[in-house]
């Protein structure tokens, strides 16, 4: 019984000679305009988060091999005295193979400069630490010491949303 009121149907909209109501085919644009505006939407909203994923990636790799040639210097630091100036956001010394090394936080420009140079951006904070043999804090200075024997260095890069901190002490063994 279903199946003979399925073919009359059937057979009732093949010999239609009307064709398509004004509602369908409104129905049909209806549709047809939604995805077309829908699909530009959703591939646009995918490629803007692809690309901020991807230069996220990029400083926070950019603050890796800057962080790591930063504390390969200082680990070349022979003595304590060839730290000229010191403080929570700048250190300057001198190096045998390079001569001056000047690292200096801009908490304005959100950056860390080496010699004046933008050397990691964005720079969220960052601090330097001194410490003398009884582990006692060092605060700031302007002339070289004898008396610091480790060096603690912490940079958060990135942005508002992620951001990674990158941390590490300098135990040179030949600090006075």
């Amino acid at each position: 019984m279903v199946l003979h009121n399925f073919k009359n149907w059937i057979g009732r909209f093949l010999k239609r000679d009307s064709g398509f109501t004004l509602m369908e085919l409104t129905v049909v644009m209806v549709c047809i305009s939604f995805i077309t505006i829908g699909i530009p939407l959703v591939v646009q909203m995918n490629v803007e988060s692809y690309l901020q994923i991807r230069s996220g990636k990029h400083y926070v790799q950019a603050a890796r091999i800057g962080f790591r040639q930063m504390t390969a210097e200082l680990r070349q630091i022979e003595r304590s005295d060839q730290i000229n100036r010191g403080s929570s956001s700048r250190i300057n010394f001198n190096l045998p193979s390079v001569g001056g090394v000047d690292y200096n936080y801009s908490s304005t420009y959100k950056e860390l400069e080496r010699g004046g140079d933008r050397f990691v951006f964005p720079v969220n904070a960052f601090r330097i630490r001194f410490f003398d043999n009884q582990g006692n804090t060092i605060s700031s200075f302007s002339s070289p010491r004898n008396d610091i024997w480790r060096i603690e260095v912490r940079m958060v890069v990135g942005d508002d949303e992620t951001h990674i901190v990158l941390w590490d002490q300098i135990h040179p063994r030949s600090f006075n």
